[in-house]
């Protein structure tokens, strides 16, 4: 499973260490400026295989310690990944694929954006 260039605007996929905490900026912005979050809501979930079980779902969270999608603020387009020390330990190695998928007040949902995580444990 190759990575997409589109994780996270890097050319190789995003790495996780088991056992650590994590934390990861997204910048979202268009051609025309920075994205406005405000009415949008956002919920990622890293799967074992595409189209299989799900084995971590990312719901917007109210910290940034919590696992989760804190978006502190919305109005500037900042989305913080984030996964526990606990949750990576819990996810133990492998190249996973996700999907973080929008949706608005109308109900209407998007995908955001997919790709693959790699969560690694560290041999030296």
């Amino acid at each position: 499973m190759a990575c997409s260039e589109f994780n996270f605007k890097e050319a190789d996929c995003t790495h996780v260490e088991v056992g650590h905490h994590f934390d990861r900026e997204l910048s979202v912005s268009s051609s025309s400026g920075v994205t406005d979050l405000t009415d949008l809501t956002f919920v990622m979930v890293i799967k074992d295989s595409i189209g299989g079980t799900t084995l971590l779902t990312l719901n917007e969270v109210n910290d940034a310690v919590t696992t989760g999608l804190y978006i502190n603020a919305p109005t500037i387009g900042i989305i913080n990944m984030i996964i526990t020390d606990t949750d990576s330990t819990t996810m133990g190695s492998g190249n996973f694929p996700y999907e973080m998928v929008h949706t608005d007040l109308l109900g209407h949902s998007d995908i955001f954006m997919q790709g693959n995580i790699q969560f690694f444990t560290r041999d030296f």
